[in-house]
């Protein structure tokens, strides 16, 4: 079976979930934007809420970065479900047969002619093999399961590093704008720090 979401799986996830169409730097456009809109604010004296340290326009690059993470989030979670499944029924599985191979263990031959003894020492052989040929096997699609899921998890984290790095750039672009051109500049930056991006908290706690 090809391993789920390598770089190389064409079935599996999209290799633009690496790289691909999410650059972490802004287009020249949207770098033009924000040094606009700092500058426009900037002019017009717009000064930082004093509890929550944003301007309207940095509420607006706040929102969109939490959307385009819940977007990151929402994009990779069916193939995170795809791996949980699958490594439940393994689980399953192998749960299963070591409770059948600790029963077969803990039997004992019958007492009956050596013919029956013999039926009965090659049924139990084979059966202990049997579930011990599945336990392997169950735990061997788990440690890929399991490995999968951590590629996931670490391409998770590396496309919304992306998407915030992109728009914290967006951030510093409009932060400097707004100091250079407003009239109370010192005050503000006094006052206020640069505002810094954050990830919701608990984003990258998923566990198997």
């Amino acid at each position: 079976m090809m391993r789920v979401g390598s770089k190389s799986d064409a079935d599996g996830l999209n290799p633009d979930l690496w790289e691909g169409t999410l650059g972490a730097c802004p287009t020249r456009s949207q770098r033009l934007r924000a040094w606009w809109a700092g500058r426009q604010d900037g002019r017009a004296n717009v000064t930082p809420d004093p509890e929550t340290g944003l301007t309207p326009h940095l509420e607006r690059f706040r929102a969109l970065n939490a959307t385009h993470v819940d977007s990151e989030l929402l994009r990779i979670r069916p193939r995170m479900q795809e791996v949980e499944t699958e490594r439940a029924l393994h689980r399953q599985a192998l749960d299963n047969a070591s409770a059948i191979l600790a029963e077969e263990q803990a039997q004992t031959p019958p007492e009956a002619d050596s013919a029956t003894v013999g039926r009965w020492q090659r049924r139990h052989g084979a059966q202990i093999a049997s579930c011990a040929q599945t336990i392997r096997s169950c735990e061997a699609e788990i440690a890929r399961l399991d490995e999968d899921y951590q590629h996931l998890l670490d391409v998770r984290r590396h496309r919304i590093d992306r998407v915030c790095e992109r728009h914290q750039q967006l951030v510093a672009i409009y932060w400097r704008a707004l100091l250079r051109h407003h009239g109370e500049a010192e005050e503000v930056r006094a006052g206020h720090r640069q505002p810094s991006l954050t990830v919701p908290a608990g984003t990258f706690t998923t566990h198997l």
